[in-house]
């Protein structure tokens, strides 16, 4: 054997595995951007699913709310015999004051992931919730029943229209 012919197969074996260096190296990088995108996804997913759970918490506190000082204002309207307990009223009323807070953290979630159409969907919900408590503390006695109804139908609506939001993101 000549010293070309070692200087060829040294070359060659040189070379190939330089090239299997490279493509072990490609095959490696690919994998860990694929796992670490597919670990963003799912832990995406995991907020956008505690996003849900606290407006969740928030529509049932709204929900009590309404139902309580809905109440409360046919009785003092007269077009309900029995006045609710005030205490149940009262505890109505902190619990949605509590359940702000939920929102609040859901908005910053939402934010966090970049997804600032929801926010501001999640924000409009908010604020019907928002009026909707003020029109209602502020002079209670020109609240009809119809009334009492509208907004309840105005806070399911602004709390679908979120959820068709988030829908379309958890989705992608």
């Amino acid at each position: 054997m000549t010293w070309i012919d070692v200087v060829d197969s040294a070359v060659k074996i040189g070379l190939g595995a330089l090239i299997a260096a490279f493509s072990s190296f490609l095959l490696a990088k690919k994998n860990h951007d694929r796992d670490a995108e597919k670990e963003r996804r799912r832990r995406s997913n995991e907020l956008l699913e505690l996003v849900a759970e606290h407006v969740e918490r928030f529509t049932s506190a709204s929900l009590v709310y309404w139902v309580w000082v809905g109440d409360a204002i046919r009785a003092k309207n007269g077009l309900k015999r029995n006045s609710p307990d005030t205490e149940k009223v009262k505890a109505a009323q902190r619990e949605l004051f509590d359940a702000f807070q939920e929102m609040t953290s859901a908005e910053a979630k939402l934010l966090l992931l970049g997804h600032k159409s929801a926010q501001e969907k999640l924000r409009l919900y908010g604020d019907v919730v928002g009026e909707m408590r003020k029109r209602f503390s502020s002079s209670p006695e020109e609240v009809g029943e119809d009334e009492i109804y509208e907004w309840r139908a105005k806070m399911l609506n602004a709390r679908a229209a979120f959820f068709d939001e988030l829908s379309a993101i958890y989705k992608k």
